[in-house]
């Protein structure tokens, strides 16, 4: 019964008419799992694909030289020991659930010194988006790239500030 009453449920639909009815809050995005997947291409049966043609001349020389290969780009480092905040903390802070970590500690000659963190901040956002735990700055770490500027809003003895941070080379 189940199953033939939701057999007509469109869940794109669903998920594209409760976010326009839901009030706008900073720093939300949709999950990409909800968007409305493309249809994909149909797949090339090995008969009917076509051989690959090898070219043989100056043209493939010159395809070589435009196919070079650059070195992967390191992950950026910021150069901080931060703590996720507690439930009793960001209630303190008026900070949304799971919002915002401690910085403990402030690496010396670190990125985050040059740009003025201090033990004591909470860092709340990163380039306007919330930073959701541990895993969200790991995960931010590891998308950067060394020279990258980033902009961390941090709270400071109540006052929100924000700082132009340029990621390092972590240096063991």
């Amino acid at each position: 019964e189940l199953t033939e009453m939701f057999k007509q449920f469109d869940l794109p639909r669903f998920c594209e008419q409760v976010r326009e009815n839901m009030p706008k809050m900073p720093g939300l995005e949709q999950p990409k799992d909800l968007l409305p997947k493309e249809k994909a291409p149909k797949k090339i049966e090995k008969e009917k694909a076509p051989k690959k043609i090898e070219k043989k001349g100056p043209e493939k020389l010159e395809l070589l030289k435009v196919e070079k290969k650059t070195a992967p780009k390191k992950s950026g480092w910021i150069g901080i020991v931060p703590v996720e905040l507690s439930e009793e903390e960001a209630l303190e802070l008026k900070l949304y659930k799971g919002v915002g970590m401690v910085v403990t500690e402030v690496i010396e000659g670190s990125p985050a010194e040059k740009a003025g963190l201090k033990a004591g901040d909470v860092i709340t956002y990163i380039n306007g988006k919330p930073l959701m735990g541990e895993e969200a700055l790991i995960a931010f770490v590891r998308s950067s790239h060394v020279g990258q500027k980033a902009t961390f809003s941090v709270l400071r003895e109540g006052k929100k500030k924000k700082f132009r941070v340029t990621l390092g080379e972590r240096k063991e």
